[in-house]
């Protein structure tokens, strides 16, 4: 294995460093934000994978300052290990990815929708690469979605390089499996013209107000970029419009779910203002999304994460138990929200059907 255990260790003894000690709930919570939120891409196999690795390593198992041992460390890491086999079966993906070699079973398939956008467009917004079916001059890419349900992309549209076909195998209501598309990537939902309303995209089941935003503070700038300044050679993570999905937070019936629909819950979670436990760093965009973290490593993971730095509709802490949300507050030193942005938290929150009263919003900006 690459050197990638020694950072995935890393993470994990920095953030140990925030409970009072490595019982239970500093295992739990581990092991559940390593599966809610893989670090750096990884898949939690991978991540289960270093830990190993880690544990029959010999010598030194981490490079950062730690108040732990060598030896409380390895055994923090074997219970994790244990949590993370009780913990299965782990989330899964919301598609799987089909060979290119099964491209000519998909060219005579059931076409259902029109893509307004090219193949790189796909790309992105999938997060998986085209391949070229050989003696064929056309792309294609093929996934199987949670329904069973097979689809696939070919670029280009009947030769218009600005359209994709969208195709799928199953017998499945074309509907169901555009939604599913849509739920599965980040595929706008305008993106899609069916075949069945040729001229007609699908229209967003939520439409979505936009809110006022606020800043990063200009302290912060850059603090994304290698050898920056603001964190004495360290560098935060800013995460791409695929990995933001991951985290995610989804309302139903006034319960939030993260993005593997599990009731969100931060019981075993902490942030570096309430380091006793409780606690987790959110943001809301501009359309009232909801994104949050487990993780909040000084110099690493901070609120600028979640939206790459991008303006915040606000950001501070939130606090949940078995998807009841309880307390929000607009505690953010990278965006040091006014309260207006803090009430606009709520108010979306109680349109998705939160019970939030005014007791349970922590306020620490002046105005």
């Amino acid at each position: 294995m690459s050197e990638m255990w020694k950072s995935v260790v890393d993470a994990i003894v920095y953030n140990a460093e925030y409970y009072p000690d490595l019982g239970e709930q500093a295992v739990d919570g581990t092991a559940r934000a390593l599966l809610i939120q893989p670090l750096w891409n990884l898949t939690p196999q991978q991540e289960y994978e270093a830990i190993t690795y880690a544990i029959e390593s010999h010598g030194t198992i981490t490079s950062i300052p730690t108040r732990l041992d060598q030896a409380a460390i390895r055994d923090f890491l074997r219970r994790i290990l244990l949590r993370l086999d009780d913990l299965k079966p782990w989330p899964e993906p919301r598609f799987q990815t089909l060979s290119i070699s099964r491209w000519p079973e998909f060219v005579d398939s059931r076409p259902i929708a029109i893509i307004n956008g090219s193949f790189p467009f796909v790309q992105d917004k999938v997060g998986e690469g085209f391949g070229q079916g050989p003696g064929d001059q056309r792309y294609f890419l093929l996934l199987q979605l949670n329904s069973g349900a097979e689809v696939g992309f070919i670029w280009p549209h009947a030769g218009d390089e600005s359209k994709t076909t969208f195709v799928t195998r199953s017998n499945l209501a074309a509907n169901d499996i555009i939604e599913e598309m849509i739920d599965a990537s980040l595929l706008p939902p305008e993106s899609f013209m069916p075949f069945n309303q040729p001229n007609t995209p699908m229209q967003s089941a939520d439409p979505q107000r936009q809110f006022e935003t606020t800043a990063l503070s200009p302290e912060f700038r850059g603090e994304n970029l290698p050898g920056n300044t603001v964190w004495q050679g360290k560098q935060v993570r800013y995460l791409t419009e695929q990995e933001r999905q991951g985290y995610r937070v989804r309302f139903e019936n006034g319960l939030a779910y993260d993005s593997s629909s599990r009731l969100l819950d931060t019981r075993n979670t902490a942030t570096l203002w309430t380091p006793q436990g409780g606690r987790a760093i959110f943001v809301m965009d501009a359309f009232g999304t909801i994104y949050w973290s487990p993780w909040h490593v000084l110099g690493e993971f901070h609120h600028s994460s979640l939206l790459a730095g991008a303006p915040v509709a606000g950001a501070g802490e939130i606090g949940v138990t078995e998807g009841h949300v309880h307390l929000i507050s607009d505690k953010s030193t990278h965006y040091r929200p006014e309260q207006r942005f803090t009430r606009q938290v709520v108010e979306s929150l109680r349109s998705h059907g939160v019970l939030l009263n005014d007791s349970q919003v922590e306020l620490n900006s002046p105005r």
